[in-house]
């Protein structure tokens, strides 16, 4: 596999699967710009292996899927193996609360 920072310069893409999130560090989920690759209809992101078990690394999960918020004409998201307490604020949204900008959200 690849590193995730080898995505920042591809705009094309139509889906996207980043797997072995437990292993991204948080500037490196930012450096990619997901929510500036307005062609991505279907979005996968996923933790494996280890679960993380102290509060450090819960919270590290949290702020890579932040950092990965995808642009708001997303149609399916799927999110495997998050373990953090909660979600950021954009997935937040996603489901409803406080309405959603996520308008042509069909799978979630």
């Amino acid at each position: 596999g690849g590193k995730l920072s080898e995505l920042q310069t591809l705009s094309k893409l139509k889906g996207l699967r980043i797997e072995g999130l437990q292993h991204v560090e948080v500037q490196e989920a930012k450096e990619v710009k997901l929510g500036m690759k307005n062609n991505i209809n279907e979005l996968f992101l996923s933790w494996e292996g280890r679960h993380p078990t102290g509060d450090d690394l819960l919270e590290n999960e949290k702020m890579v899927l932040e950092a990965l918020q995808p642009h708001a004409n997303l149609s399916s998201l799927e999110i495997l193996r998050y373990d953090a307490k909660e979600f950021p604020p954009w997935v937040r949204e996603m489901t409803g609360y406080g309405g959603s900008p996520f308008s042509n959200l069909v799978r979630l």
